[in-house]
């Protein structure tokens, strides 16, 4: 996906969490209208739900 800073962010949002190793389920992603990531650096493989969680309702509350 976009990363989540790049991402418009206009009207409305849902945002849809998935586990690191599957993500979202298929019949859940199919109704987004896009998917952002959070990057990763170093040797980083992945975060805990709740911290990417954190990360993007920061991203998408913030002041452009």
């Amino acid at each position: 996906g976009t990363p989540v800073a790049r991402a418009a962010r206009a009207g409305p949002i849902a945002l849809l969490l998935g586990n690191g190793g599957a993500g979202v389920r298929p019949e859940l992603s199919v109704a987004a209208s896009r998917s952002v990531s959070v990057p990763l650096s170093g040797g980083v493989e992945s975060l805990n739900v709740a911290v990417a969680a954190g990360i993007l309702l920061y991203e998408v509350t913030r002041e452009p």
